[in-house]
């Protein structure tokens, strides 16, 4: 038997996060936790050991680049997609080229489909 893919979702939006769910139970065999803030997303990663890490930049106690920059150096090896409506330019001096997914085509349904997400789901792992 596969192992499912787990996945942590952090994201303080709950429409958003709504929809990501939606997205994402139509992908087999993945187990889904889900976080509101930086310091959630810290307890969660310290607890369990994720494949994939979904991280909105935008939270209450953290907001942009540095969002990221805390969660990678303390978990420096963690698989990670930055949802964001930031543009990519801002996101260019990170370190460790993380995958980008445009917030806005994703709550709007632009990109997200079966195939879409298998790429993304692959390209992280």
């Amino acid at each position: 038997m596969i192992k499912p893919l787990q996945i942590l979702l952090i994201e303080d939006n709950t429409a958003d996060a709504y929809l990501l769910f939606e997205y994402l139970k139509e992908c087999q065999n993945i187990i889904i936790d889900h976080g509101k803030t930086l310091q959630e997303a810290i307890q969660k990663l310290e607890e369990k050991n994720y494949d994939l890490l979904l991280l909105d930049l935008s939270l209450p106690e953290s907001q942009g680049i540095e969002t990221y920059e805390l969660i990678m150096k303390q978990f420096p090896e963690q698989n990670t997609i930055i949802m964001t409506g930031y543009t990519k330019e801002i996101l260019d001096s990170t370190k460790n080229n993380p995958i980008l997914l445009n917030k806005n085509e994703i709550t709007s349904g632009y990109c997200v489909d079966k195939h879409k997400w298998s790429q993304y789901l692959l390209r992280s792992h």
